[in-house]
């Protein structure tokens, strides 16, 4: 099965679900549900922990919520507030102002060298805000600081 952030159109379901499941655990006999703008947010987001995060995020809104309606107010940081930013790409996805020189040849070489582009591109398009690159990188955070010690970017962006 592909991950969440390949079905968008299941998030509203899944979180339909998970709040008729979660309210005879929480002993909540009514629950209200999700309002339009919180299923907008829950579909921008990226859901690296896929069905689980989204689980344990939906408790936590629904406990904070008392049962009634689960707004933006109730969701994590992370997903009230998603990254907005759009990158200009070509329709390889390479930003057009930076091309591959022309003498790496290797695949290995060539990967780097776009891969570090990219990661500089993030932190300068988030404001050196890890949380906020990684989720532009469709990478998790670890990835992302192993990365940047890869490629030795620790010292020239922080």
């Amino acid at each position: 099965m592909p991950p969440l952030r390949e079905r968008p159109e299941d998030i509203p379901l899944l979180a339909e679900h998970f709040v008729h499941k979660l309210a005879g655990k929480l002993g909540i006999s009514s629950p209200s549900g999700l309002a339009p703008e919180s299923v907008e947010h829950f579909r921008a987001y990226r859901w690296p922990g896929n069905v689980r995060e989204m689980e344990n995020v939906m408790e936590r809104a629904m406990v904070l919520s008392q049962g009634k309606l689960i707004t933006v107010s109730h969701l994590p940081q992370e997903i009230a507030a998603p990254v907005t930013t759009t990158v200009p790409k070509t329709q390889f996805g390479v930003w057009q102002d930076e091309p591959i020189e022309p003498e790496v040849f290797a695949l290995d070489s060539a990967v780097e060298q776009l891969e570090r582009r990219c990661i500089a591109k993030a932190l300068e398009l988030s404001g050196d805000n890890k949380a906020k690159a990684s989720r532009l990188l469709e990478i998790s955070e670890r990835t992302l600081w192993y990365k940047l010690k890869k490629y030795n970017l620790i010292d020239e962006q922080i």
